[in-house]
């Protein structure tokens, strides 16, 4: 088994779908289905994907802030970057 990579160079991952099986509130589905009756507009489970797709696109924006914010202060620490120079030293010296 394998090389599925190998046999579709294209694939991309974020867009494969995943079929699931999930209780949602009656009222969200509700909401959902009247949106899509709407002319021109996506499916229910597209616009839900939609929404769930801008949370955890949300979601992974404040992550990286959050990343950002603590390399930015450990940058600003001499104490860090000491110990981090003294650490990349002795592993130069172990590769040598």
């Amino acid at each position: 088994r394998g090389g599925f990579q190998e046999r579709h160079p294209n694939f991309n991952p974020k867009e494969a779908k995943m079929r699931i099986n999930i209780c949602l509130d009656a009222d969200v589905v509700h909401h959902f289905r009247k949106r899509a009756e709407s002319p021109h507009s996506a499916s229910y489970q597209t616009q839900i994907n939609n929404e769930l797709r801008t949370i955890m696109e949300r979601d992974l924006v404040e992550k990286k802030a959050e990343i950002d914010e603590t390399a930015k202060k450990l940058l600003d620490d001499d104490e860090f970057l000491t110990a981090l120079a003294e650490k990349l030293k002795k592993k130069e010296l172990q590769t040598a």
